[in-house]
């Protein structure tokens, strides 16, 4: 059973966002055969691939940030101390933390007001707050690969006293 946790904790963007864009790609696809192949369209399939790109953004902020593939400018750190760098980095983790709580915050209550409103979408007919959810969840999933990056990197420094190695020259 710790194996399957393990393996899932560290797979599981991975297979999400995997299973997303096989669906879009097939959707995409599927458009294409039936606009020049059988001379007909579909709203749906242009409804679909959009939110499945915005699922696919949004679920892969928790995927980025586990990478270490987020934007960040390490042209300054690199050439300071580990404990510097290390100091940036539990800044700039924090602030990435509350501007994914923003976020989420923001997601809950805009959701909030699709669902009072029934708000759906206009091809599908569909809850346009399953869609705008997406949003929040990926930003809390963000959170907690955050809290984990904090942890890892912070007890890497106390162990090694090295926090980030950057295998780039900037020289």
């Amino acid at each position: 059973m710790k194996e399957k946790l393990l393996w899932l904790e560290s797979h599981f963007e991975d297979t999400i966002e995997i299973i997303l864009f096989i669906i879009l790609l097939a959707d995409v696809n599927f458009e294409v055969v039936r606009r020049y192949f059988l001379n007909a369209s579909s709203l749906y399939s242009e409804e679909i691939a959009k939110y499945l790109l915005v699922a696919i953004v949004f679920l892969g902020v928790p995927y980025a940030i586990r990478h270490k593939r987020h934007i960040i400018c390490d042209v300054i750190p690199s050439h300071t101390s580990q404990k510097v760098q290390c100091i940036i980095t539990m800044i700039s983790y924090t602030a990435f933390f509350v501007f994914c709580l923003l976020m989420v915050v923001s997601c809950y209550e805009l959701v909030s007001q699709q669902i009072m409103v029934h708000k759906k979408t206009s091809a599908m007919r569909l809850p346009m707050w399953w869609f705008t959810s997406l949003v929040g969840i990926g930003f809390g999933l963000g959170m907690i690969r955050l809290i984990q990056a904090i942890i890892v990197d912070w007890l890497r420094y106390k162990k090694t006293g090295v926090i980030h190695s950057y295998s780039v020259s900037l020289d």
